[in-house]
């Protein structure tokens, strides 16, 4: 064996571990009922130019390659009643997955989520590493996670507001780092 594949190999067996110890320790922990970011549920998008007000407490939020959850902190505008243009790096994480997927990309915007989800997305992390066992390991306690009513991704239990919907590949394509994410649904706390 040589010792580029003994390190590879090493490199391998650590992530497996690493993925596997933490993930029991403080991966999320689904909520099934009850979840306060799914108090009322809106299908008819009309969103609220005061709704997003603050954008330093907004993380996009959605499944990456190898279906680990990625979470980051991006540049938005509304444009219309049910689009929103996010700007993100052109070499960002969420443009990586994009060209990756197949057809569309299922993202949530998180309104007031908690400290620990807001530090993982001001930080680098691992691309192999779930963004919510990173947030369960910075907090010492598992995140606690709501299956997403119209997109088959896992949203913050405990955020204000999420907006939930999709990117779609074919958008993607300018190479700027902007693209535009349809709302298919809008939850909250009442």
């Amino acid at each position: 064996m040589t010792k580029k594949s003994a390190h590879a190999e090493f490199e391998s067996n650590f992530r497996l571990f690493v993925n596997k110890h933490y993930n029991r320790r403080f991966g999320a922990r689904f909520v099934r009922r009850g979840a306060a970011c799914q108090e009322f549920v809106r299908f008819q998008s009309d969103i609220e130019k005061d709704s997003l007000m603050d954008k330093e407490l907004v993380v996009a939020v959605w499944n990456g390659v190898g279906d680990n959850t990625r979470i980051s902190r991006m540049d938005f505008t509304i444009t219309g009643t049910d689009t929103i243009e996010i700007t993100a790096a052109p070499d960002s994480l969420l443009m990586t997955d994009l060209a990756s997927c197949t057809y569309r990309l299922p993202i949530a915007l998180c309104v007031e989520p908690r400290e620990a989800i807001l530090n993982v997305a001001g930080c680098t992390i691992p691309d192999w590493t779930d963004a919510y066992t990173a947030a369960g390991l910075m907090q010492g306690q598992r995140m606690i996670v709501a299956k997403a009513i119209s997109q088959p991704m896992q949203v913050p239990a405990s955020c204000k507001m999420v907006f939930e919907g999709y990117v779609e590949k074919k958008e993607a394509g300018s190479g700027k780092g902007s693209v535009t994410m349809h709302i298919s649904c809008i939850t909250g706390q009442i």
